[in-house]
């Protein structure tokens, strides 16, 4: 969990806790009234956080278009929908059919 020091105690020591978190790559977890508040990482140790759920968010995003994808598929029973070239054809012509299941 790393180091856990009060918020005082990092108040008054704050250049020692930014050291610490630094030189030995651990966080320090910040407590108030002894219950957990906030916790102090090094900027490498955020980039690297960010990165991280940045990827996590497209992979979430891509697994959701996936499982749209495949649920338009099987309403479809299995049949595709016309390419995009040919709704737009069909869109301008104002006969599009697009099926969307039962």
């Amino acid at each position: 969990m790393g180091k856990v020091m009060s918020a005082t105690d990092v108040r008054v020591h704050f250049g020692e806790v930014m050291r610490h978190v630094v030189e030995r790559n651990e966080p320090v977890v910040v407590e108030k009234s002894g219950t957990p508040q906030v916790v102090v990482i090094s900027f490498a140790d955020f980039e690297r956080w960010q990165q991280a759920s940045q990827l996590a968010d497209f992979e979430s995003t891509l697994a959701q278009i996936l499982a749209f994808g495949n649920s338009i598929y099987n309403r479809n029973e299995g049949h595709a929908l016309p390419a995009p070239e040919e709704m737009i054809r069909q869109t301008r012509r104002g006969s599009v059919c697009i099926p969307v299941g039962h």
